[in-house]
Order: C-alpha cells, then sequence, then structure tokens
C-alpha cells in the first residue's frame, strides 16, 4: 500500500530509504523493479533485478524475479530475451504463475494461439491457475480472441470474482471483458461490469473512460459528459480524456468550450494527432469555418498520425476520418500487437 497516494516515481524515492534500511530482502527489489518499469525507468529495473535475484534465497522469489525482468524486455521489444527469460524463470520454479501469465500474453499478442494455449493449460495443472485471478482473465482474453465468446465470459466471471480477495488485482480482466460484452452488443453488462472496476480501481481513469463512451454510444449526452469528467479527475493528464471531454462538448453544442477544451489538449501534449483531428473537424463543421486554422490542424493530424503505431486488430479497425467512430473502436476492438504499423492494415 505504499503507493496508495503516489506516484511510481515518488514510491520509488521511498523504497530506494527502504533498500538502504534492508538491503538483502528480494520483496523490496521486487517492487523497486515494477515500480522502475512502470516508469519507463528500464535500466534501473535491470539492476534492481539482478541485485534482487543475488539475495533470493527460495526459488520461488528467483522466478519472479526473472518473469518481471522478461516484462522489462518486453517493454524493449525484445521478445526472444523475454522468452528466454520466462523459460528461465519456470526451470527455476514450475508453479510460477507469473512467468506463465507473462509468456502467454506474449505469445497471443504474436499470433502464436497454440503455445499460449498450452501455457495457459501448464499453468492451471502445475500452478494452481484455476485459483489465480490473473491466470483465468488471460483465459478468457485467449479465448475471447479466438471468437469462442461463452467460454470467455465463463473465464472472466471468474477472474472477477477471485479479485476480490487478491491484494493487489489487475485491472485487464475487467476492461476486456467489458470490452468483449460491447462488441457483442451487451451494453447493460458491459455498464455492470465497468461500474464495479470503477470502485475497486479508483485511480484508474479507463473504467469511466469507457463508460463515458457506453453512454456516448446510446446518446446519454449527460451521462457521458459525468463519466468523461470522472475520468479526468482521476486523469489529469492524460490527453484522450480531454478530447473525449470536448467530443461530448461539440455533441451538446457548446462549441467554445470544446475548442478550449482542444486547444488546452493541444497544449498539454504537441505529438497527439487525434485531437488535432478532432479540433479540425469542429472548425470545418462551423457556419463560417476557419479554413486556414481547419486546414492547418488537418495537416498536422496526419504528419503526426504517420509517425505513430496502432495496437488494435487489423482487420476490424481502418482508421476513419470521423472523430466519433476512432473514439467508439476505443470501446470496442481489442489490443493485439503493439508492433503493428499503419502500413500493414
Amino acid at each position: 500500500m505504499m503507493e496508495g497516494k503516489r506516484g511510481p516515481r515518488e514510491s520509488l524515492q521511498v523504497l530506494k530509504r527502504a533498500l538502504r534500511a534492508d538491503p538483502e530482502n528480494p520483496k523490496l527489489f521486487q517492487t523497486a523493479a515494477k515500480l522502475a518499469l512502470r516508469s519507463r525507468s528500464y535500466r534501473a529495473a535491470v539492476r534492481y533485478l539482478q541485485r534482487g535475484i543475488e539475495v533470493a534465497s527460495d526459488g520461488s522469489a528467483q522466478a519472479s524475479l526473472l518473469a518481471i525482468w522478461a516484462q522489462v524486455e518486453l517493454a524493449l521489444e525484445n521478445e526472444a530475451g523475454a522468452r528466454q527469460l520466462f523459460r528461465d524463470a519456470l526451470r527455476v520454479d514450475k508453479r510460477c504463475t507469473r512467468a506463465y501469465v507473462g509468456w502467454a500474453r506474449m505469445e497471443i499478442r504474436s499470433g502464436a494461439y497454440e503455445r499460449a494455449s498450452r501455457l495457459l493449460s501448464a499453468c492451471v495443472l502445475r500452478g494452481g491457475g484455476m485459483q489465480s485471478a490473473r491466470v483465468m482473465q488471460t483465459a478468457g482474453y485467449f479465448e475471447m480472441l479466438q471468437g469462442a465468446y461463452g467460454r470467455a465470459r465463463e473465464c472472466f466471471e471468474r477472474a472477477v470474482a477471485l479479485s476480490a480477495s487478491e491484494a493487489v488485482p489487475s485491472i485487464f480482466g475487467f476492461l476486456m471483458y467489458a470490452r468483449m460484452e460491447a462488441y457483442l452488443g451487451n451494453d447493460a453488462r458491459a455498464r455492470e461490469v465497468l461500474t464495479l472496476a470503477s470502485e475497486r480501481f479508483q485511480r484508474h481513469s479507463r473504467p469511466e473512460m469507457l463508460l463515458a463512451l457506453l453512454a456516448l454510444r446510446r446518446d446519454d449526452l449527460e451521462a457521458a459528459k459525468l463519466h468523461a469528467s470522472r475520468a479526468l479527475a482521476r486523469q489529469p493528464k492524460k490527453t484522450v480524456l480531454w478530447t473525449l471531454l470536448g467530443q461530448i462538448e461539440c455533441r451538446l453544442g457548446n462549441v467554445s468550450r470544446a475548442r478550449a477544451i482542444f486547444i488546452r489538449a493541444c497544449e498539454q501534449n504537441r505529438s497527439d494527432w487525434y485531437v488535432r483531428h478532432c479540433w479540425s473537424a469542429l472548425e470545418w463543421d462551423q457556419p463560417q469555418p476557419n479554413v486556414s486554422l481547419a486546414s492547418s490542424l488537418c495537416k498536422q493530424s496526419f504528419a503526426l498520425r504517420d509517425q505513430i503505431r496502432f495496437d488494435f486488430c487489423p482487420l476490424t479497425c481502418a482508421i476513419n476520418d470521423h472523430p466519433d467512430q476512432y473514439l467508439f473502436r476505443k470501446l470496442i476492438i481489442f489490443p493485439v500487437s503493439r508492433t503493428l504499423s499503419p502500413a500493414k492494415q
């Protein structure tokens, strides 16, 4: 609970002091590595992991540290190195759930579904995976991507139930479950799952953002605005949330308010293509459009969009020029590959 009211960098500073007081505690090194990973301080994360492995006296702790190291390599897009570290972790401890789940997710994102299936099966047999929310949510994600929505729903339901008793639950299963139900048109169930996620994960903005998109999809603009505002209160530096609120203000006819929101979002993030796209659409839709400004924003948007990578499913997400369509795709499209470029779509 050390990081309850702090960001990862502030929590890391507290942990450094704890490590100076207790330099032989592998749990502290593990927590420090996870915080460094969240802060994208990859070299620091590796240093903490190496030291943690040195001082760890049992195989279980060493395996967990190796599995986290594999996550660092994944963040650096080194899949081969990550796969070897996952193997090493399971060689040290065949019951390491973290290694099974992390490796399976990597293979799912790579499209190697058979290998992911074997890993999940091994986790259930050897690692007691049926009692782990993280295993069940990964299994649900796997079934969902293969179109087995009934089995996916069973896995997600079990993951949600198990997460209530976990000290550090994961929001991943909640979000994937809600997205699947939204994709299938079961908006009422999606709202139930997201409301529960919002209550349990009060520092995360994503549940409220998706609730806003569900409300926007049914044209309940006031509810959408309420949820978008709640999401912004949780993460005020997140540009997509400002953009969402700006789009809702556009729908409500509050043009000056929407324009002010888009200006603030552009100043906050100078490399975001989507907010400029939305602002451009707003200017073009006026009775007397500011052609110069709208054209300039269009050019900026296209230039920035060509520089980024998308993590959406290539078969179902052709980038649409209308701003609302991109927002709704964020509601229902499942992340698959983080190395998919626009050209491959």
